[in-house]
C-alpha cells in the first residue's frame, strides 16, 4: 500500500510522463501544420508563379507549375484548342494539376505542372520551346521546324482560330491576336514583367479584351506603381 508520500511520488510522475506525452503531441501538431503550411505556400507559388522567382527554389529540383491562360472570343473551336493542348502537355512531359474554364467565349486558367522533377532554368527552358514555336509561326513565318510535333499541334491552334481573337499565355510568354483596322489578323508578342503578372493574376477581366489589352494592363500597371509609390512615401 502506498503511503501519502508514495501517492505523490507517482502523482508526479504520472504528471510528468502526461506532461512530456502532451509536449511531444504538441511538437508534432506543429510539424505536422508546418508542412501543411510549406505544401500550401508551395502550391500557391506555383498557381502564381512565385516559384518562379524565389531564389531559394531556383536551384532546386522540384515538381513546378506553368501557369496558363487561354482567352478565345467565341467557343466554336474548343475541342481543336483542348485537344491541341493535350499534344503541347504531352510534348512537354506536362500533365493538367488545375483547369478552370468558363464558356460562351472559351476563358480557360490552366496549371500544367511538370512530370518530373526539375529547376527553374529548366521549366523556363519549357516556356521558351513553346515561345519560339510560335514566333516561327507568326513572326518569323520560318519553315524550319524546331520540334515536329510541338510545332504541328501550335500550327493547328492557330489555323483553326485565325478567324477570331484570342489571348495565349503560357507562363510569362503572351501572344495577342486581334484584328487590326484593315480587318487582318494582328499577332502581338512579349514577355510579361512579374507586375503584370501579378496583375492579371488579380484582374483576369483584362484577357477579355485583345484589342485593347496591352493598353489596359498599361493603364493597371501605372495604377499599381503610383500606389507602391504612395506607400513608400507613406513609410519614409
Amino acid at each position: 500500500m502506498q503511503g501519502p508520500k508514495g501517492d505523490l511520488m507517482w502523482n508526479r510522475k504520472k504528471s510528468s510522463s502526461n506532461c512530456w506525452e502532451a509536449m511531444k503531441r504538441y511538437d508534432d501538431l506543429v510539424s505536422e501544420y508546418n508542412a501543411l503550411l510549406e505544401e500550401s505556400a508551395l502550391r500557391e507559388a506555383m498557381l502564381y508563379g512565385i516559384l518562379e522567382t524565389s531564389p531559394i527554389h531556383k536551384n532546386k529540383k522540384c515538381l513546378r507549375g506553368i501557369n496558363i491562360i487561354l482567352y478565345f472570343s467565341n467557343g466554336n473551336h474548343r475541342k481543336v484548342i483542348i485537344d491541341t493542348f493535350d499534344k503541347i502537355f504531352k510534348e512537354l512531359n506536362l500533365y493538367v494539376d488545375l483547369d478552370i474554364e468558363k464558356r460562351g467565349s472559351i476563358f480557360k486558367r490552366i496549371m500544367a505542372v511538370t512530370k518530373d522533377l526539375v529547376t527553374h532554368k529548366e521549366v523556363k527552358d519549357k516556356v521558351k520551346k513553346i515561345e519560339r514555336h510560335i514566333e516561327n509561326k507568326t513572326v518569323n513565318k520560318s519553315q524550319v521546324e524546331l520540334d515536329v510535333n510541338l510545332a504541328s499541334a501550335i500550327s493547328q491552334l492557330l489555323e483553326s482560330t485565325k478567324e477570331e481573337e484570342s489571348i495565349i499565355q503560357f507562363g510569362s510568354f503572351i501572344i495577342v491576336r486581334k484584328f487590326g483596322e484593315d480587318g487582318k489578323l494582328k499577332n502581338m508578342i512579349r514577355t510579361l514583367t512579374t507586375t503584370e503578372e501579378l496583375i492579371l493574376t488579380n484582374n483576369q477581366e483584362l484577357y477579355k479584351h485583345p484589342k485593347d489589352f496591352f493598353d489596359k494592363l498599361g493603364e493597371e500597371v501605372r495604377k499599381h506603381n503610383e500606389e507602391v509609390h504612395i506607400i513608400i512615401k507613406e513609410n519614409q
